[in-house]
């Protein structure tokens, strides 16, 4: 759950804060008032620069999120720029934050081991077209086996037992 977003030097016109309610929150403004450059930054806070709309170098160089995200009962502070990344973890006792975690490979891995999934399987799911649904209904049988075991990670798992399988015929002989 995201408890905060601070957006800095972004497209948008000015720097942004941002302070989510429990539950469910509703982001309205009229056009080009920055509603979908926010939802990019909350995807870019989580999944890194495969997140963002443009290439991270049509960013400014000061370019700067930071957002407050709650996963189960730990409450992390994460931190990313076109060339960095840190996820510290708040200590409830002392309400002071340690950094758990750096750098953007890191970091991205960090919170795909959190979320267990990446950008790829989130953005099928959450952003899926009409016409990408349309052609997930028209599309072969083994076409939609083979989404299938991507998204489900089936498909590394049928890889990892045909190569022990072979390993182990290795072995045998």
């Amino acid at each position: 759950m995201f408890l905060s977003l601070s957006i800095k030097n972004s497209f948008l016109p000015s720097d942004s804060y941002i302070e989510f309610e429990e539950g469910l929150n509703v982001i309205v403004g009229k056009n080009n008032s920055g509603k979908s450059t926010t939802i990019e930054m909350l995807n870019f806070i989580l999944f890194g620069s495969s997140a963002l709309r443009s290439s991270v170098s049509n960013y400014d160089k000061l370019f700067e999120v930071e957002a407050v995200v709650k996963f189960s009962d730990t409450v992390y502070k994460i931190n990313r720029t076109p060339k960095s990344s840190d996820i510290y973890s708040l200590d409830l006792e002392t309400k002071k934050y340690s950094l758990i975690c750096t750098g953007i490979s890191s970091v991205n891995s960090f919170i795909k081991d959190l979320l267990s999934y990446d950008y790829k399987i989130f953005s099928l799911t959450n952003y899926c077209k009409q016409h990408d649904l349309l052609n997930l209904t028209s599309c072969t049988p083994q076409a939609l086996v083979s989404l299938i075991e991507v998204v489900s990670g089936l498909e590394d798992s049928y890889r990892l037992m045909l190569e022990l399988k072979s390993l182990k015929k290795e072995y045998k002989t």
